[in-house]
């Protein structure tokens, strides 16, 4: 018996001393959270069989570290666009409501949100289509089209922040591409709204339109066309 009782505890802590690394991994897994996905598990001396294991679980984690990275851009980009064509919606729908209002202005009114609202349709598109690109989603291409159009409706929708600052915007040059139209027509309203918050007042804001510069004549950039915004202003980090 005594035997016995010692082989069972000599057992039992050899077991013990075994599964420790085992212990310790699922403790480190446990302490894993979304806002410490970066953590990686490790062991002081794993055992050959258990490398392997920590390996894959840790490019797992890696994966799921980008995924949810991605994620949270994103949600913020989602935000970020929704934030003016619903401010412009609540804004002028509260106007219209500030007073009693004739039906030919409420019929304005409605004009007007429907037109936001329709931008706000295509601008989800969008969002959703970049939330596919990751997985591969091809951009849609029409015939072409003159940018300087596209830049000229973008301008236009930018035009009353233009005249509170008192800017003059100009578009130098021209080129037809075959382009996906929602989505060009949305980077250049980025770059432009961007270009008139933080441009000097008075100044001219310039859309240049024009084949991209090419180091040499069998440069694949020769048939390349370059879209720049350029503003007068002090400069951003």
């Amino acid at each position: 018996l005594g035997a016995g009782a010692a082989v069972a505890a000599g057992a039992s802590w050899h077991v013990r001393r075994q599964l420790r690394p085992l212990v310790d991994l699922a403790a480190q897994t446990r302490a894993i959270s979304p806002r410490r996905l970066g953590q990686q598990l490790a062991l002081a001396d794993p055992a050959e069989e258990l490398l392997p294991w920590i390996e894959q679980f840790n490019a797992l984690m890696t994966r799921l570290e980008q995924a949810y990275s991605q994620l949270e851009g994103f949600n913020a980009d989602v935000a970020h666009e929704l934030r003016t064509p619903l401010a412009n919606l609540i804004g002028e729908t509260e106007v219209a409501l500030a007073r009693e209002r004739s039906a030919e202005s409420l019929r304005d009114t409605l004009l007007s949100n429907l037109e936001e609202m329709q931008r706000m349709s295509v601008l989800v598109n969008d969002m959703l289509f970049l939330s596919q690109a990751d997985r591969g989603a091809a951009a849609r291409r029409g015939a072409p089209v003159s940018l300087a159009a596209l830049a000229q409706q973008v301008i236009e929708f930018h035009e009353a922040a233009c005249e509170d600052a008192g800017l003059r915007v100009q578009v130098e040059g021209d080129a037809r591409v075959a382009v996906d139209e929602p989505l060009v027509k949305r980077a250049l309203s980025n770059l432009i709204g961007n270009a008139v918050r933080f441009a000097e007042p008075g100044s001219t804001v310039s859309v240049h339109i024009g084949p991209a510069a090419a180091a040499t004549p069998d440069d694949p950039r020769r048939e390349q066309v370059q879209v720049l915004v350029q503003n007068t202003g002090a400069g951003v980090d």
